[in-house]
């Protein structure tokens, strides 16, 4: 009898702790996971949206998926390399210094809607990257890049490939050092660049292709398209935001992750989400798409020492 009592007893035992061993492991797999983003404007709905696509993804990820906003495009790359964030949707030149400290893993390309050189109009069809802008007033006596020497300019932090890295290294290619011969102003982002141009605080700005389109009516009162001028257009492109994951995910929730954003542009809620960022689709991240970017961003430093 007691032979039996042990028995059962360490049988017992057994479920017992294989019992928590299981219940840890389902904690562990649903641990929550962080996002990051940099939003690209001060939106007053950007709170309502972000919980809103919080619990988008926590639904389809089977976990709760909390959103941070990042202040700006070093803070993310940051957060990525500490470990602190799961999953970013970064800048394209975020990514690459992410992915220079191997901290980053790209799972999709953002796609947008491709912008007409010539009239600044959206097309039909989806595009991978665009084009550094810049902008100035219409009546200006600003018309091509060189005339920019001399100049105040607005532009965003230094990470940023269309507010800033494009267009300085293209100056630097036409003779003109961004930082010797101009006086810039950084600023938070592209509505401030546009609201400053518009009150002659500065006599151009650093924007993306298509800014007049996407802020027209947001930005002052204005006709943007009548008010400013599109000054030159980076003869490199751009690629657009990369979906990525910290090296350390389980390849099996990568693919989960992945997953989910390809479906986003088929599902009504998706697609909601998805115009925190303008993203109109995604296709699977390719490495060769960012060899450009990498040079331009060792040769904006070199602008800056």
């Amino acid at each position: 009898m007691q032979k039996l009592s042990k028995v059962i007893l360490t049988v017992t035992a057994i479920f017992t702790l294989s019992g928590c061993s299981q219940q840890n492991n389902s904690q562990s797999q649903k641990k929550p996971l962080v996002l990051e983003f940099v939003p690209s404007n001060n939106n007053s709905d950007l709170k309502t949206e972000t919980h809103s696509f919080s619990k988008y993804l926590s639904k389809k990820l089977h976990r709760t998926v909390k959103i941070h906003l990042s202040t700006d495009r070093t803070n993310i790359v940051e957060a990525m390399q500490s470990k602190k964030i799961d999953i970013g949707i970064m800048p394209p030149a975020s990514f690459v210094q992410a992915q220079q400290n191997k901290s980053a893993v790209g799972l999709l390309t953002a796609q947008r809607l491709a912008y007409n050189p010539q009239t600044e109009k959206l097309e039909k069809h989806l595009a991978d990257g665009y084009k550094a802008e810049v902008i100035a007033k219409t009546d200006s006596k600003i018309n091509k890049l060189s005339d920019l020497k001399n100049r105040k300019i607005a532009t965003l932090d230094a990470n940023s490939a269309s507010g800033y890295i494009y267009p300085a290294v293209e100056l630097k290619k036409l003779g003109i050092n961004l930082e010797k011969d101009n006086k810039t102003i950084v600023v938070n982002d592209i509505p401030s660049e546009i609201t400053a141009v518009l009150n002659n605080q500065v006599d151009a700005a650093f924007v993306f292709q298509g800014a007049r389109q996407v802020f027209n009516g947001k930005v002052g009162n204005s006709d943007l398209y009548k008010s400013l001028k599109v000054v030159a257009l980076s003869k490199a492109n751009i690629p657009n935001d990369v979906i990525a994951v910290k090296t350390q995910m389980d390849p099996k929730l990568q693919k989960q992750v992945k997953r989910v954003f390809q479906q986003m542009p088929h599902d009504p809620a998706g697609k909601k989400a998805m115009k925190l960022w303008n993203h109109n689709g995604y296709a699977s991240f390719k490495n060769s798409d960012f060899q450009t970017m990498a040079s331009y961003i060792k040769q904006a430093k070199s602008i800056k020492q």
